[in-house]
């Protein structure tokens, strides 16, 4: 396979695809430690009021509210009001699977023997593997 071809199989998302909103884990840990003990409590808890998470955190409400504040803004909570009380809850992204570039077959067909990129046939593999001492 070229290098050319190889570098577009690899270069990451494609400028059309837009990240899921909500929080990943790999997102936790660039989050400052604060923010990171707010999040940490609230996946473990489920929900919280700013009153709980400070009195759980040991932080000042002023310091819990700023950082609700900062991750509300970055997508990674969401707020449900009952009865004139506030809670927060973590907004996980959904779990993204493999994600294989779309054009990869016409890649690998521009350098590998015709398979069909899916479903290759038993006899297409013997062929590619010829030199295999298997019957």
């Amino acid at each position: 396979m070229g290098d050319d071809n190889l570098d577009i199989l690899l270069t990451g998302p494609t400028p059309g695809r837009r990240r899921s909103p909500g929080l990943r884990v790999a997102d936790i840990l660039t989050l400052p430690e604060d923010q990171q003990a707010v999040v940490n409590w609230l996946i473990r808890h489920y929900e919280a009021t700013p009153t709980d998470l400070a009195n759980h955190l040991e932080q000042t409400l002023d310091e819990v509210q700023a950082h609700l504040a900062d991750l509300l803004g970055q997508g990674y909570l969401y707020t449900l009001d009952r009865q004139g009380q506030s809670y927060y809850r973590v907004k996980l992204a959904p779990k993204s699977g493999r994600q294989t570039p779309t054009d990869v077959c016409q890649v690998l067909d521009a350098t590998v023997p015709k398979l069909t990129c899916l479903s290759p046939t038993p006899a297409a593999i013997r062929s590619l593997c010829s030199n295999s001492t298997a019957p």
